[in-house]
C-alpha cells in the first residue's frame, strides 16, 4: 500500500516537472520573440512616415495616375514572384507536435496575423481590377489569366482568414511539404514571371512613363510591405500571460498534472472544435441527466400513489363485501 502511494507521488511529480519544463521552453519562446520584434516596429513606423512623406512629393511630379498604378503593379507582381520563390526555399517547421491535423487557435492568433492576410487579400483584389480595368494596352487574354491568378490567392488568403477565426481544423503533413504544393508553386512562379514580362514589356514601351512615375509606384509597393511588416511585428504573445498563470497554478498546487497538461495543451497547440463545444455539451448532458432522474421521481411517486389508491378502493370493496347485510 505505501509503496503504491510513494510511486504514483512519483509518477504525479515527474508529470509535474515535464508540464513545467514544458510551460518554461514556451514562455522563453515567446519572451525571445517579444524581445527581437521591438526594433522592426520602429522601423517599420518610420520607414512608413518617410515613405509617406516622399510620396505625396512624387505624386505631385508625376504625369499621370494610371502611370503610377501601373509600375505599382509591376512592382507588386516583382515582391509576388519573390514572395513565391521564398515560400519554396525557406526552412520548414518539423516538430511534428501537431500530428494529423493542426487546430487554430480561437482569439489568440486572430490578431495580427489576420491582419497580415488582410492586407495581402487587399492588394490581391487591387491587383485582380487593375488588369481587367486600368490596363487595356495588354492583350485580354493576359489580363484574364492575370485576374484568375490574383482571384485565386485572394481566395486562400479568405479561407486562411476564415480557418483561423472561426478555428477551423486544417490537415497537417507532419512538417513536409505536400506533393500538391511543390507542383503548384512553381507553377504559379512561371505564371507570374510570364505576366511580368508581358507588362514589364508594355510599360517600357510607353513613352509617356516619367522618373517620377517610377518613383511613386515603387513608393506605393514600399508602403504595402512594410504595411505587412507592421502587421506582423505588432504580433504581441497573447499566449504569455495565460502560460504565466498556469505554471503558478502548477506550482502552488492549485490544479492537477492532468488537467495542467490538458490546459497546457489547448494553449500552446490550439483549440479544436470539440474543444470548443465541450463544456456546452457537459452542461447540455448534465441537463438531460436531472430532467432523468426528476422524471424518474414522477413516476416513481406516481406508481407509489396509483398503488396506495388500489389498495384503498380493494379495502373499501372488501368491507362492503364482509358487512352484514
Amino acid at each position: 500500500m505505501t509503496d503504491d502511494l510513494r510511486e504514483r507521488g512519483g509518477s504525479e511529480g515527474d508529470d509535474t516537472r515535464r508540464i513545467l519544463e514544458a510551460l518554461d521552453f514556451e514562455i522563453e519562446q515567446l519572451r525571445t520573440e517579444q524581445q527581437g520584434l521591438g526594433w522592426t516596429t520602429w522601423a517599420a513606423l518610420a520607414g512608413i512616415s518617410g515613405a509617406l512623406w516622399l510620396l505625396v512629393d512624387q505624386i505631385k511630379s508625376a504625369s499621370s495616375l494610371i502611370n503610377v498604378i501601373h509600375v505599382y503593379f509591376i512592382c507588386a507582381l516583382t515582391v509576388l514572384i519573390f514572395s513565391c520563390v521564398h515560400s519554396i526555399f525557406r526552412p520548414m517547421r518539423a516538430d511534428g507536435r501537431r500530428g494529423h491535423e493542426r487546430p487554430m487557435q480561437l482569439v489568440l492568433e486572430a490578431n495580427a496575423d489576420s491582419l497580415a492576410v488582410l492586407l495581402a487579400i487587399v492588394e490581391m483584389v487591387g491587383l485582380c481590377l487593375i488588369a481587367l480595368y486600368l490596363w487595356p494596352e495588354v492583350s485580354l487574354p493576359v489580363r484574364v489569366l492575370t485576374a484568375i491568378l490574383s482571384a485565386s490567392f485572394a481566395l486562400v488568403g479568405v479561407l486562411a482568414l476564415v480557418a483561423t477565426l472561426f478555428n477551423v481544423p486544417v490537415p497537417s503533413t507532419g512538417g513536409s511539404r505536400s506533393t500538391p504544393s511543390l507542383l503548384i508553386l512553381p507553377l504559379c512562379i512561371v505564371l507570374w514571371a510570364w505576366l511580368f514580362a508581358e507588362y514589364a514589356w508594355t510599360l517600357l514601351a510607353d513613352q509617356r512613363v516619367t522618373v517620377a512615375d517610377y518613383r511613386a509606384g515603387g513608393l506605393i509597393e514600399g508602403l504595402v510591405v512594410l504595411l505587412g511588416m507592421l502587421a506582423w511585428a505588432l504580433k504581441k504573445p497573447l499566449l504569455l500571460q495565460p502560460l504565466i498563470g498556469l505554471r503558478r497554478d502548477i506550482a502552488f498546487k492549485r490544479i492537477d498534472p492532468a488537467r495542467a497538461e490538458r490546459q497546457a495543451e489547448i494553449l500552446i497547440l490550439g483549440m479544436k472544435v470539440e474543444d470548443a463545444l465541450q463544456r456546452n455539451v457537459e452542461r447540455l448532458s448534465q441537463i438531460l441527466r436531472d430532467q432523468r432522474d426528476e422524471l424518474r421521481t414522477i413516476l416513481h411517486e406516481s406508481e407509489q400513489r396509483a398503488s396506495t389508491q388500489d389498495g384503498l378502493r380493494r379495502g373499501n370493496d372488501f368491507a362492503t363485501w364482509w358487512a352484514p347485510t
